[in-house]
């Protein structure tokens, strides 16, 4: 097992029993030093202490899918790990408006390359953290939502994805599926190197993709899955203005 370098299972369920979680954190057996990448692993958020995630002290790509308890628990801490590859799902879609901001509890490694993202709802602090990661090249948000600090939850108000004062230096890869917003705002620097732009199954309700990915001299590739007609005229639109060969 000390030699074990990958680990990819489609779907196990990893669950305590009795005291098997004091053996594994305290047993110098179950230090992996050589595992390079573990998933896709089910595991229950309630039994991951940090000590669990110790034992994988040079891990650089990992995929989990937490099933959430009933009641709230503190989020798994993944800031001193040496990932360069992040995929977390959660068990619970997010109903309505009323989800915790799932992703502002999680400290992200900062040498993240890739990040996937899904059933969570993005706070304006976890914006701000995913913009901190400087060498992010890759970033998947799937079943999202977006929510203000300080007026969540009042009637008629707008549900925005705002990145205007963010920038995300080192982007490549934007995948946004199954997204729910009624406007999306980014400025012309809040994307600098983008090159990819995917959408997929998205409803952006007010029919625009913003006007500043015109100024994307990087842009190669608009991908549309699934999307209303605006959203289509929208993205056409940004390659006649740009005048560029971007692929659609």
């Amino acid at each position: 097992m000390q030699k074990l370098r990958h680990v990819d299972i489609q779907d196990f369920s990893f669950k305590w029993e009795d005291n098997d979680r004091a053996l594994f954190e305290e047993s110098s057996e179950t230090v992996l030093p050589n595992l390079k990448t573990f998933g896709k692993c089910r595991i229950y958020l309630v039994d991951k202490t940090p000590e669990f995630w110790w034992r994988f002290p040079n891990i650089e790509q990992l995929k989990l899918h937490f099933t959430e308890p009933g009641y709230e628990v503190d989020m798994p801490n993944l800031e001193e790990l040496p990932l360069l590859s992040l995929e977390l799902c959660f068990s619970r879609a997010i109903s309505g408006y009323k989800s915790i901001g799932r992703a502002s509890c999680v400290v992200f490694p900062s040498n993240l390359k890739a990040l996937s993202l899904d059933r969570l709802c993005l706070t304006e602090k976890a914006v701000s953290q995913l913009a901190r990661l400087r060498n992010l090249e890759s970033l998947k948000l799937g079943e999202v939502y977006f929510k203000s600090e300080d007026r969540y939850g009042q009637p008629g108000y707008s549900i925005c994805w705002d990145v205007s004062d963010y920038e995300f230096r080192a982007l490549k890869y934007l995948n946004l599926q199954n997204v729910l917003m009624t406007e999306w705002r980014s400025s012309e620097e809040s994307f600098p190197v983008l090159e990819q732009l995917v959408i997929n199954n998205c409803i952006i309700q007010c029919g625009q993709i913003p006007c500043s990915f015109v100024d994307i001299p990087t842009l190669k590739l608009i991908k549309l899955i699934r999307c209303n007609k605006y959203l289509k005229l929208s993205a056409l639109d940004i390659k006649k203005r740009s005048g560029r060969d971007c692929r659609m």
